[in-house]
């Protein structure tokens, strides 16, 4: 999103150069220098004769003389009345703390250079630091507060030297959380860059009274005033120029100018109450590029970052005649907050030696940015988690070598490198392990089936087998049959799923299965087997003869065996031909003397005395005689009938 470069930068800057020399405006920033022969005095620290108070080093001060103060914090409120340079050894650790009393920093002395420190906690209706002339005609020039963290005061930074040019400048700052306005300036001529100005009561910057003045890549945000109050206020002043400046989420105005001539251009300018107000007519725009501002919502047709409409401007006339379309990319961006502190460690609270344990944590980002964590363990080893999104849990494991107490604790770092704070401390009590003894070995088990507990010999039988070891593994197996002792089927191992094995002789068999794992225990299971004599099938009778049909008397007829016998043989044949006579063998021949019907039966009887017959019915006829006599007789009888007729009919005719 943060594209667009100033195009036509040169033809831009040439033409503020053009129109400075032309009204006479020249923005002076002085070298951080009051002196180039002073000596240094040091506050703080340990090296002989170092001062223990700023206000006693800068008493014994002068002009040129630079004093460096280290870390500390230094609850005093110092008067700076000689041109010097007091420079702080870091800004976060350099603490001036005016304890609610007056102002914390007071400047009367031109060629000033304060650098490096938090200043904080000056009187209500004071500053943090306060730039005044001490006599009417004292006027205080060309003072640097540069890299200092001002918070907490009522206001920031004042300036007040009505009507005096002062070539102050005011570069790198951050200030914030001050009770009215972070820069209030009645002064003109100064500069006003690269300050994070953020969460103050009423104003960001407020400038009343002063012409000249530059306000350029600054952060200006959150300054919670509701009347005319926002990210910069102008009131009876002329000529200011604001630019490159990031004026976002105030909740009154971004921009309010009354009474004041001021060209603004290059600014990002969003998401504030209201955006901008105007109460006079001023030039929002340098001829040729305007503002991004968060909700203007034309169009750019030509595709050359700027709007085809003016951007309105509330209040009065004024508009941005050439609004871009993309922010500036120039301007300075939101700062980027660090995460907040993690929650504590979650995990054991106690352990022992040389076992892992697990811990967790989470934290959420300001920015939504996605964050990683630092696990201190305690023994001076720590190890960093992956990236994981904003809010989402993540989890380290850690082992301690030594018995003791740990202070678990864990930090949070986004990925643009900001970190939080340490989280509450978890402590984990870690003893020395000494492992139990092992728990006695348990059996192994097994299971033995099969598919026949009893059948006839040749017995065919397939054992179904199954083992296992909770806490081992089988190493051998073996099956005995017929429990005699002796294993006819063995192996080392667990036992195959099944074993086939065929009974020869009758009898009631005992199989066992028996398994032993690999500490020597053991475990069996059996099945009975019962075999028997398979009992004897009787015979089945049967039998075929011939000539079938017809049959006549005195015909002789072949009686032949059909009979079966599945598990034996047959060793008698009785026949008895129903009429009256009976034959003995396999195979037999009988002729009937009579017609008639007869019951042919055939009992068999195999070897083991089990019998079985079988009837047919067979239909004897008689022989028939020679058909010439008596079918002469026939003839003569009818020929006899017929004459007598006809003479019966020839009587009855004469008569």
């Amino acid at each position: 999103m943060w594209a667009i470069k100033m195009r036509g930068q040169k033809l831009v800057v040439l033409g503020i150069i053009s129109a400075m020399v032309l009204s006479g405006i020249f923005f002076v920033i002085p070298i951080e220098t009051s002196g180039s022969s002073g000596t240094t005095l040091y506050v703080g620290g340990s090296g002989p004769g170092n001062y223990s108070s700023i206000q006693s080093a800068i008493d014994n001060s002068n002009d040129g003389d630079t004093i460096y103060v280290y870390g500390g914090t230094y609850i005093e409120n110092i008067v700076i009345d000689k041109k010097i340079r007091l420079i702080g050894e870091d800004r976060n650790d350099t603490i001036i703390d005016g304890g609610g009393q007056s102002d914390t920093v007071y400047i009367s002395s031109s060629n000033v250079i304060v650098k490096n420190f938090t200043i904080t906690r000056s009187a209500s209706s004071a500053a943090g630091v306060d730039i005044e002339k001490s006599t009417e005609d004292n006027v205080v020039w060309y003072c640097t507060i540069k890299n200092c963290k001002i918070y907490h005061n009522y206001d920031g930074i004042l300036c007040y030297s009505w009507g005096d040019a002062v070539y102050h400048n005011f570069i790198d700052n951050y200030i914030s959380e001050n009770l009215e306005d972070g820069i209030d300036l009645v002064s003109g001529d100064n500069i006003i860059r690269g300050n994070t100005i953020v969460g103050n009561g009423e104003k960001g910057i407020r400038i009343f009274g002063g012409d000249d003045n530059r306000v350029e890549y600054n952060f200006i945000s959150n300054n919670r005033g509701d009347f005319r109050d926002g990210g910069i206020y102008l009131e009876h002043t002329s000529r200011t120029e604001i630019c490159y400046n990031y004026i976002g989420c105030n909740p009154d105005y971004g921009i309010y100018l009354t009474e004041s001539s001021a060209s603004i251009h290059h600014n990002n300018i969003l998401d504030n109450g209201d955006n901008a107000r105007d109460n006079y007519y001023n030039y929002w725009d340098d001829g040729s590029e305007g503002n991004y501002w968060g909700d203007y919502n034309g169009n750019d047709g030509n595709g050359d970052g700027i709007g085809e409409t003016p951007y309105n401007i509330l209040g009065g006339y004024a508009q941005d005649r050439y609004p871009l379309v993309e922010p500036v990319e120039d301007a300075p961006r939101p700062p980027n907050e660090s995460p907040n502190t993690p929650s504590q460690p979650s995990g054991s609270s106690s352990g022992y030696t040389g076992t892992s344990y697990s811990y967790s944590t989470s934290a959420t980002d300001p920015d939504g940015d996605q964050v990683k964590y630092y696990f201190d363990w305690g023994d001076g080893t720590g190890t960093w988690t992956n990236l994981v999104n904003s809010g989402q849990s993540a989890s380290k494991s850690h082992s301690w070598n030594n018995a003791g107490t740990y202070n678990v604790k864990v930090k949070a770092q986004d990925e643009n490198g900001a970190e939080s704070g340490w989280s509450t401390a978890k402590g984990v009590t870690i003893t020395v392990y000494t492992p139990p003894p092992p728990p006695p070995n348990q059996s192994p088990t097994c299971s033995l089936s099969s598919n026949l507990t009893s059948g006839y010999v040749p017995l065919n039988i397939t054992f179904s087998m199954g083992a296992s070891d909770t806490d081992g593994s089988i190493a051998s197996w073996k099956l005995d049959i017929d429990n005699d002792g002796i294993a006819e089927y063995s192996g080392s191992g667990a036992p195959p799923s099944t074993k086939q094995h065929t009974y020869q002789n009758t009898g009631t068999y005992t199989a066992k299965l028996t398994v032993t794992d690999n500490d020597g225990a053991t475990d069996t299971d059996a099945t009975i087997i019962t075999v028997s004599e398979k009992p004897n099938q009787p015979p089945i009778a049967g039998f075929i003869y011939a000539p079938e049909s017809p049959v006549k008397i005195n015909t002789i007829l072949n009686f032949t065996d059909d009979s079966t016998d599945s598990d034996g043989s047959i060793v008698n044949w009785t026949w008895n031909f129903g009429d009256g006579t009976i034959s003995y063998g396999s195979e037999v021949n009988h002729t009937y003397l009579n017609s008639g019907k007869y019951n042919v039966t055939l009992t068999v009887t195999d070897n083991d005395g089990a019998s079985d017959d079988y009837t047919i019915t067979i239909t004897v006829e008689k022989e028939k005689g020679t058909p010439g006599f008596e079918f002469a007789i026939l003839i003569m009888a009818i020929a006899g009938l017929m004459a007598f007729g006809k003479r019966r009919n020839t009587e009855r005719w004469l008569k």
